[in-house]
């Protein structure tokens, strides 16, 4: 019962903090017109303890490609990968960094879940299918987003401040980045439209 209070009180005071730093938060918005629906978007600098989305995110398995080929999420946070494929086996795997991992050869119809512990680039690949590539961006704080299919993005609620804006984009077999430099203002919103 304690301990169940104690988060409850810890819950509490972070989305209270939360708002109260929303008080002095813009947002950011634009659209990135090469990335072909696969580019993440994601804010670098951000100060602050941050609690990982308690939902799992979804890296699905159909027709020999992962989907989405591109995944944010924040560090601490779960990521499952459905074999969708009608008939087909997988074996997903990662070597990057301390974010590796092998789930072995599963059957079609079969989840399995690993949780990313370590903020960075993760490689996805799999061992039967040498075509099927994809990425999962682990980063260590909520500020990201991944663009839509006419490739805009919104990240809402910044705190105010100078901050490094990455920009990841997948090619058939790596991951891109590239940073720009903004400035969030107290209120209101800045746009970045690149090519």
């Amino acid at each position: 019962m304690v301990k169940k209070l104690q988060k409850f009180i810890y819950i509490l005071c972070v989305l209270l903090l939360a708002s109260i730093k929303n008080l002095y938060a813009g947002d950011l918005k634009g659209s990135i017109l090469s990335s072909r629906n696969e580019a993440v978007v994601a804010v670098r600098g951000v100060k602050g303890s941050f609690v990982p989305n308690e939902n799992t995110s979804t890296m699905n398995q159909k027709n020999m490609e992962f989907i989405p080929r591109i995944l944010p999420i924040m560090i601490g946070s779960k990521v499952k990968y459905p074999n969708s494929e009608d008939i087909l086996y997988h074996n997903v795997y990662s070597e990057s960094g301390t974010n590796r991992f092998d789930l072995g050869t599963y059957r079609a119809g079969t989840v399995k879940t690993v949780e990313f512990s370590e903020p960075g680039i993760v490689e996805v690949m799999c061992s039967i299918h040498s075509r099927m590539y994809a990425a999962i961006i682990v980063l260590d704080n909520p500020y990201y987003a991944s663009v839509d299919k006419n490739g805009r993005f919104s990240i809402r609620n910044i705190p105010r401040g100078d901050y490094a804006i990455e920009v990841f984009t997948l090619g058939d077999f790596e991951v891109q980045s590239k940073r720009y430099q903004i400035s969030i203002p107290e209120n209101g919103e800045v746009e970045l439209n690149i090519d």
